[in-house]
């Protein structure tokens, strides 16, 4: 018998039963890492996804806030009531002014928030319209600001955004904003709401839906009847005859595209089809602000058993005040009628996008929207020209994929403290 190839064989099988150990030991020490930083990944969003479901659902214990405020005073004040000279002057406006949300979740309460802010970029500017609701939004991020913080407590900082932008990409809507600018390395949760507006939009008598598939079928209805798009569809037929082709595709789709998104879309008898999208924002914006200022003086003035009068009065006042703050801010004609404001401050907007160094960013947002189609177009053009149809599909869908009206986009953005 050789024992000394037994004990060779034997030491063999320590050797390898202890590299086998040695591995099983050392082999998590290798691989730890890695999978403890995907777990903890996944746990960061995971935290994120669950504390923005709950925020948004969470309804808010007895959230007091006065609406309008200073508006009311003021309009009052002009009717020679003078606040200075009664210290329950405060206690009467809180008193008939106040609110109690009992049942609205926050969702809706942001939803609402947004739908009325009336705020907008002017050159360098941010502009609020409508200060009525200052009084919600302070007391909404007071709330936000609680609840995020007990939801994560002292292990994450966070950013809420919410921001409605009828026109994706255009900061015209309104926005609400909580908790510091996050880092490249945060962990976002992004969702969306829907906003508290009528489906319907009514504009010179016609009306309006805004829905997306209430506007896509718009869309249908007149995009062969709009100059624009007749104009694209022959210079595409015809595209080996032309030199400019490239520049004149650019003015029609930028005629198109401005008609759409602001100053509306006519056919050749100069008939609107279509009144732009920022136009139809603008009627919902001042249509909520209107309801707002009727609600709020038939509230105030029963509260009170219209002591101060006529309750018209006071809500044209009121209105009158905000218009006129509208008109000043953006340099409107005085004269102008409750009506015509949303089409005014359309085109307003517009020629100051156009010629307006400020507005360049919007500008360029644009040209860029525009020189994607038209490179679409060229890149694709002996196929469009065999099928037409195909073009105004394209067209068709860029144009509705640039609009948000219906909902705002909502997000929170944590990351370690």
């Amino acid at each position: 018998m050789n024992r000394k190839g037994i004990s060779a064989m034997h030491d063999a099988i320590l050797f390898i039963v202890m590299v086998s150990l040695s591995g099983a030991i050392l082999l998590p020490a290798f691989i730890n890492n890695p999978i403890t930083e995907s777990e903890m990944q996944r746990e960061r969003s995971e935290t994120a996804d669950e504390a923005l479901v709950v925020l948004l659902s969470i309804t808010p214990d007895e959230m007091e806030y006065i609406i309008g405020k200073d508006i009311i005073k003021d309009a009052l004040s002009t009717g020679g009531v003078d606040f200075s000279k009664s210290i329950f002057w405060e206690k009467i406006l809180s008193f008939a002014l106040g609110r109690t949300q009992y049942h609205k979740n926050c969702a809706e309460l942001i939803a609402e928030d947004l739908a009325s802010q009336f705020s907008i970029t002017w050159g360098s500017e941010n502009v609020r319209i409508n200060l009525l609701t200052s009084g919600l939004e302070r007391r909404l991020k007071e709330n936000i600001s609680h609840t995020l913080t007990d939801l994560l407590g002292k292990e994450y900082f966070f950013n809420f955004t919410a921001k409605w932008e009828p026109i994706i990409g255009i900061p015209f809507g309104g926005k609400i904003c909580v908790g510091e600018a996050p880092p490249q390395a945060a962990y976002v949760s992004k969702t969306f709401i829907s906003m508290p507006l009528n489906p319907v939009v009514i504009i010179g008598g016609k009306d309006y839906s805004i829905s997306k598939n209430g506007i896509k079928n718009c869309i249908e209805d007149w995009i062969s009847s709009v100059p624009a798009m007749k104009n694209i569809l022959d210079l595409i037929e015809n595209y080996e005859n032309n030199p400019k082709f490239r520049e004149d595709l650019t003015k029609n789709l930028e005629d198109l595209i401005y008609g759409f998104l602001f100053t509306g879309v006519t056919n050749s008898e100069g008939e609107i089809l279509f009144p732009g999208i920022m136009n139809l924002a603008l009627h919902i914006i001042i249509d909520n602000i209107s309801r707002m200022v009727n609600k709020m003086v038939d509230t105030f003035l029963g509260s009170l058993n219209s002591a101060f009068g006529d309750d018209a009065g006071v809500i044209n006042a009121i209105k009158n005040m905000l218009e006129e703050q509208i008109k000043s801010k953006f340099n409107l004609n005085k004269d102008l009628s409750t009506e015509k404001l949303s089409t005014a401050l359309t085109n307003k907007f517009v020629e100051e996008i156009k010629n307006n160094r400020n507005f360049e960013f919007i500008k360029n947002k644009i040209e860029e929207y525009v020189g994607q189609i038209v490179d679409y177009i060229i890149e694709n053009i002996e196929a469009l020209k065999k099928n037409v149809n195909e073009v105004k599909n394209k067209i068709d869908d860029w144009l509705l994929n640039r609009i948000s009206i219906s909902r705002a986009e909502v997000s929170l953005a944590i990351w370690e403290a």
